[in-house]
Parts: C-alpha cells; sequence; structure tokens
C-alpha cells in the first residue's frame, strides 16, 4: 500500500504524472472515473463548500463546526 504522505516526488501537484511512482494513486485506473464524478453539479458544490469551510476553520473549528458550517453554505 502507498501513502502520499511518504512521497518524495509530489508529481501529482506539478501534473506531471509520468513521472509519479509506479504504485501512485493518481496512476489507478479509476482516475477518469473518479474525474467525472468531480463534474456533477452536486459533488462540485460539495467539493467548494467543504475547500472554503476547511480552509475557514483549519485549527480553529471541531469537525462538527466545521461540517455544520457546509451544510449552512450548501442549504442541507
Amino acid at each position: 500500500m502507498y501513502t502520499c504522505a511518504m512521497c518524495g516526488n509530489r508529481s501529482c501537484r506539478t501534473a506531471e504524472l509520468d513521472k509519479a511512482p509506479l504504485n501512485c494513486p493518481c496512476n489507478e485506473e479509476e482516475q477518469e472515473k473518479v474525474k467525472e464524478l468531480y463534474q456533477d453539479e452536486d459533488n462540485k458544490k460539495l467539493a467548494y463548500y467543504s475547500a472554503l469551510t476547511e480552509a475557514g476553520g483549519y485549527c480553529r473549528k471541531t469537525r462538527l463546526g466545521r461540517n455544520y458550517g457546509i451544510c449552512q453554505q450548501v442549504q442541507l
């Protein structure tokens, strides 16, 4: 099993996936399917507001507080 935290290459950040280690999760066959899921409008909206909430409350709010913030923004 490969963990991104142990990677010294970081090809995913530079979009140079041809230089990624062989066991990199970015090389998985499911990658294209996952990209398609991100194009779904509800998934885009959830990812967007999750990122905003995380950035706004990192190390300051509890997980519950961050999740509540997401629900308020997305109006769930």
